[in-house]
């Protein structure tokens, strides 16, 4: 793979294509965020202060909006989370089940989705 680049516009454009396939406009939606931690995987000085100052442990109490959530995921550019997978909720609630290791583009862009970190994760609206 190439030089891949990824910014806080990129990374917009790709929230908003996953959730165009599921018929929700990312713009008018509210946004709740679940840092997951992954046993036994290495974490950088990096995902510490991701952890402690971007998603701090009462994060999932909060509801965001587009903008926050972008704002949020770009504090350490050039990286972004691994994954996030997405699952959209009812009343336009989507749930960002986020990884919490944050790498540079060409880890985040090893699968070539075309809207990474982004998986829109199907269930049920609940």
């Amino acid at each position: 793979m190439g030089n891949v680049m990824m910014n806080n516009i990129i990374f917009a454009t790709h929230l908003v294509k996953v959730l165009d396939k599921a018929g929700i406009d990312a713009q008018k939606s509210k946004y709740v965020v679940y840092p997951i931690f992954e046993e036994g995987k290495h974490y950088s000085s990096t995902d510490d202060f991701v952890r402690l100052y971007v998603f701090p442990n009462k994060v999932s109490e909060k509801v965001f909006t587009f903008e926050d959530i972008v704002k949020r995921f770009s504090v350490v550019k050039p990286c972004y989370p691994l994954w996030v997978n997405v699952y959209v909720k009812e009343d336009n609630i989507v749930e960002l089940h986020t990884c919490m290791r944050f790498r540079k583009p060409s880890l985040v862009f090893k699968n070539e989705t075309g809207t990474e970190p982004f998986r829109l994760i199907e269930s049920d609206k609940i």
